[in-house]
């Protein structure tokens, strides 16, 4: 039990406390001191493996029928432990934040010396990392630690129980390698497919030619791109699209962070077949988009191609104004001497000229500061140094890089939630925004 524990009901008889809201449970206040006072208390694990088992009601039924166990059994509190998205064979004991959180709650809390959870199924589908994860570490703090399932005490020493963690871990394993046979049989096959998988949100259908059709969900993709680029969080952008009433990719009322963060690292976003995109079976990391880095790669080569002209147009550009800016100086300081000391307004009409006459030399200065820039980018190793430090793979750049880069690239979006395309960019020509910047804003004369 950590601080996230904050909410406090009553059901059945049975005080429960829980992380999250239950906006179906009836609110209380507790009225122990769960640590320090005489109160039967158990702890209860409920585990789903995805959010299909969430959204089909595994938490409610799970939590239901672990509170009536409770009550039956006369306890008076329930602390819920509550692991979500979790595969029980793939994920072991050992490795799971919420049965460890409760490990260490039952060693804190006197109180706490018995387990409720729904079946075996539930802590694992493993055979013995329960067993010497979290059975043996309890028992050497208290012996006379107890477990109940939903169908009574529960003994992991007894023969039946033993049989159902058998039964589990090959009904998983049998599972997790058949469904293997047949993603690697359609991926060779003569005309291969991506097997066993639902089109990504914002994709309905295929076309003759096999591609996916963006169908009429595309523009709330792009609207969820859209939002995280501007720095909104997955949390906020998930409680944004119900506000919106949009309706999630399964169909239901309520989007949780872990939907926008599963679409915002989905390559098929990106262009990319997201096929074997784990790092590995347990580590559910993307891989790197390799092809993305030498498409980046490629771009960066136009761009050295293109680099000498448009840096010989901007020396073009400096050169021809600070020559028409010296001409202009020149006539302004010939017109300030012609200037009778004698005529009316002899003052206000020297103080103009002089004016004009500082601005002109400024907008000089800075043409002449410009320059001198340009001169330093047409060096040949500083123009390669540069090109090459953008060469590197994007990948291994920090977030606070990425985003530095597209600011500094991007001149401006336009989006279009509802048309075929996402956006349409006006880049800009990246190292050297300060330049292009300056001359956008003080000449028309750059192409």
């Amino acid at each position: 039990m950590n601080k996230r524990h904050k909410f406090y009901y009553i059901e059945n008889g049975v005080y429960v406390i829980t992380e999250e809201e239950r906006p179906d449970y009836t609110p209380t206040n507790i009225k122990w001191d769960i640590f320090n006072d005489n109160v039967r208390l158990a702890v209860g694990y409920v585990r789903w493996s995805d959010e299909k088992q969430n959204k089909g009601h595994s938490l409610a039924i799970q939590e239901r029928e672990i509170i009536l166990r409770a009550k039956v059994e006369g306890y008076q509190v329930v602390v819920m432990f509550i692991e979500a998205a979790t595969s029980g064979l793939h994920v072991p004991v050992g490795k799971r934040v919420k049965i460890n959180e409760m490990k260490e709650f039952v060693f804190s809390n006197k109180n706490a010396n018995t387990l409720i959870f729904y079946d075996e199924t539930r802590v694992t589908r493993a055979i013995e990392d329960f067993y010497f994860e979290f059975i043996i570490p309890v028992k050497e703090e208290k012996l006379d630690f107890i477990y109940f399932s939903r169908a009574g005490k529960w003994d992991p020493n007894d023969p039946i129980s033993q049989m159902n963690l058998n039964l589990g871990n090959r009904e998983s394993t049998m599972k997790s390698y058949n469904i293997s046979e047949y993603q690697n049989s359609a991926i060779v096959s003569e005309n291969p497919f991506r097997p066993g998988s639902s089109y990504p949100y914002g994709y309905s259908r295929k076309n003759k030619d096999d591609d996916l059709i963006p169908d009429e969900n595309a523009g709330i993709v792009k609207l969820i791109f859209f939002l995280y680029s501007f720095g909104y969080s997955d949390k906020k952008i998930a409680e944004l699209l119900e506000l919106s009433k949009i309706p999630s990719p399964l169909g239901y009322d309520n989007w949780s962070d872990t939907t926008i963060r599963y679409i915002l690292t989905n390559h098929w976003y990106l262009g990319e077949l997201a096929w074997f995109s784990r790092t590995s079976r347990n580590d559910s990391k993307k891989k790197p988009l390799d092809d993305f880095s030498r498409r980046w790669g490629r771009e960066l080569d136009v761009l050295q191609k293109e680099f000498k002209k448009v840096i010989y147009n901007w020396k073009k550009v400096c050169i021809k104004e600070t020559q028409e800016l010296k001409a202009s100086i020149e006539n302004i300081r010939y017109k300030k001497s012609l200037v009778n000391p004698t005529i009316e307004n002899y003052g206000f009409i020297l103080e103009a000229i002089e004016t004009q006459l500082k601005i002109k030399e400024k907008e000089k200065s800075l043409f002449e500061v410009c320059l001198e820039k340009v001169e330093i980018l047409l060096k040949d190793h500083i123009t390669l140094e540069l090109i090459d430090r953008f060469k590197q793979d994007i990948h291994s750049y920090s977030n606070v890089e990425k985003r530095s880069i597209i600011l500094l690239t991007i001149n401006n979006i336009v989006y279009d939630f509802k048309g075929e395309y996402l956006a349409q960019i006006s880049y800009r020509l990246t190292p050297y925004v300060d330049i292009e910047s300056f001359l956008e804003s003080t000449s028309n004369k750059v192409s």
